[in-house]
């Protein structure tokens, strides 16, 4: 008995740290947010790159990745160095698109903390480019990147539309980080 005892004590901390993976994550949250139709999910074949969903609207589209990079320990603070690390990562990522020639003409407009009110701040940057390849090119977009941690877990948002509307997808943008951020809080994941 108290071998049986030792292995549950032992084991029960893991159960604990596993939690729901980001498929399961990105299932539970709203199929709508924000007036943002949720479009299918992708997971990913490495399990530390978990899965993305895509959520559009006209003219805006909102990528939410959900992964871990095989880290146990991520935490919700900004100041996490992995979630540093992810965000310094994606800005990478879009500047190294720019150079191959993916886009053209990047411009950075900031990058820093963003506050979406009490409980809602993101590491976010924002950029303008334009399009080289695909039925959009020529067109001149904004791209931001807004980066958190919610249940163990990186929350990666690549978010892209038109600046025709910039004003008004600024505003579907203000109300979909809290009620994103919200609903993962609401939801599973990693304990």
């Amino acid at each position: 008995m108290r071998l049986l005892t030792l292995i549950f004590l032992t084991l029960w901390p893991l159960c604990l740290l596993a939690g729901d993976p980001p498929e399961v994550i990105l299932k539970a949250l709203p199929e709508k947010i924000a007036g943002c139709q949720r479009d299918d999910i992708h997971p990913y074949d490495k399990v530390e790159l978990g899965a993305s969903a895509a959520y559009k609207t006209v003219g805006l589209l909102v990528t939410v990745y959900i992964y871990d990079l095989g880290h146990q320990n991520i935490g919700e603070a900004l100041s996490d160095p992995i979630l540093r690390e992810a965000f310094e990562s994606a800005q990478s990522e879009l500047k190294e698109a720019d150079h191959s020639g993916f886009y053209t003409g990047l411009e950075e407009r900031d990058s820093g903390t963003a506050n979406f009110g009490p409980g809602h701040q993101v590491l976010r940057a924002r950029y303008r480019l334009t399009r080289v390849k695909g039925e959009n090119a020529g067109q001149r977009f904004f791209s931001e990147i807004h980066v958190f941690g919610a249940k163990g877990n990186i929350v990666k948002l690549r978010i892209s539309g038109s600046l025709a509307n910039e004003t008004e997808h600024a505003k579907t943008i203000e109300q979909f980080i809290p009620a994103l951020m919200d609903s993962l809080q609401a939801g599973g994941g990693k304990k």
